[in-house]
């Protein structure tokens, strides 16, 4: 196997990324089914810092 260029391996793992974070976005639309999960928007809490941009879910 020849040994590929920067532009190769570029778009080789922009490919898989691109397609991880899509299977993970539909993943995560799952979980709007209200029939099979409760919620509500006073329960999740979202943190913003320049260091951590991360959704908490609590009581």
């Amino acid at each position: 196997m020849a040994e590929e260029n920067k532009r190769e391996k570029f778009v080789r793992l922009a490919e898989n990324r691109t397609n991880r974070i899509i299977d993970q976005i539909e993943l995560l639309g799952n979980l709007s089914n209200t029939s099979a999960y409760e919620y509500s928007k006073k329960r999740y809490s979202k943190q913003n810092s320049k260091e951590s941009r991360k959704f908490t879910f609590g009581e």
